[in-house]
C-alpha cells in the first residue's frame, strides 16, 4: 500500500475579487491482494475523510471512493486542507494495519503462544 499526497494552490479571479483555491491530490494505491481483502471485509464502506470542500458543506468520502482512484480535493481554506490531509494520513495507516492483520488471519497455519 502506498499513499501519495500533493498540495497545490491557485488564484481564481472573480468579477469582484481574487480568491485562492487549495488542492490536495490523494493517491492511495493498493496491491490486488489488498483490494481483495478490502472488498471481502467490506472495508470499502468505512469512512475515510470528511471536510468542508468547495461545495460549502461537509462531504464524506469512504475508503471505496479513494482506494485505487487518484482524487483531487479542493478547499477554500488551507486550514480545511490540513484537517482533511491529517484524516487521510491517519485513516490510511489504520487501513494498512487492518490489511496486515487480515492477511495474517489464515496464513502460516497454527501458532503456538508461549505462556
Amino acid at each position: 500500500m502506498k499513499l501519495t499526497l500533493n498540495r497545490t494552490e491557485e488564484e481564481k479571479a472573480g468579477m469582484f475579487k481574487k480568491s485562492t483555491v487549495y488542492h490536495l491530490d490523494v493517491n492511495l494505491e493498493v496491491m490486488p491482494e489488498e483490494m481483495a481483502l478490502i472488498k471481502k471485509h467490506k472495508w470499502d464502506d468505512l469512512p475515510f475523510c470528511e471536510g468542508m470542500f468547495l461545495a460549502s458543506r461537509v462531504i464524506d468520502f469512504n475508503v471505496g471512493n479513494v482506494v485505487g482512484k487518484a482524487q483531487r480535493f479542493s478547499f477554500k481554506s488551507v486550514n480545511e486542507l490540513a484537517a482533511v490531509e491529517q484524516q487521510v494520513i491517519e485513516n490510511s495507516k489504520k487501513l494498512k494495519q487492518q490489511l496486515e492483520a487480515a492477511g495474517g488471519f489464515t496464513s502460516g497455519g497454527p501458532r503456538e503462544i508461549e505462556l
